[in-house]
């Protein structure tokens, strides 16, 4: 069962994708969600503090690939793995998050330094695996 903090997370996120920031109101959430304001203000002191939240844990998991969890026997599979991932079944990413990801470098400075580090992880599985490649083609 869902609490009404998931519920208020979920609408939201999805009106998110749907709009900007701006344009989403904290009356249409809680309207779509079927909760009061008073129950939004319960979980959340403002809509900053929950888009904040949102795209937070968009970016752990969309941009944010399970690396450990990719074949990293050959660069051949590790990229297969990758691009399964991102066009999997179930996957709803879409042109959408990068929206909620501009919307979020406008209102959070700090948001860069988190989307950064996560591109930066990325770089660097790459890297290795690539690094483990062409040290298979010498041998």
């Amino acid at each position: 069962m869902k609490t009404t903090r998931e519920t208020i997370i979920r609408v939201s996120f999805q009106l998110f994708l749907r709009k900007s920031f701006k344009e989403v109101t904290i009356k249409e959430i809680v309207e779509n969600a079927g909760v009061s304001q008073g129950a939004f203000f319960h979980y959340f002191k403002t809509k900053d503090e929950l888009f904040l939240e949102i795209v937070e844990n968009a970016l752990q998991t969309v941009l944010e690939v399970h690396l450990s969890k990719l074949d990293r026997s050959s660069l051949h599979n590790y990229y297969h793995d990758y691009i399964e991932w991102l066009t999997g079944e179930g996957r709803d990413f879409d042109l959408n998050y990068f929206s909620l990801f501009f919307d979020a470098l406008k209102l959070f400075p700090h948001f860069r330094e988190k989307l950064a580090e996560t591109q930066q992880e990325e770089l660097d599985a790459w890297v290795k695996v690539i690094h483990v490649a062409k040290s298979k083609v010498k041998s």
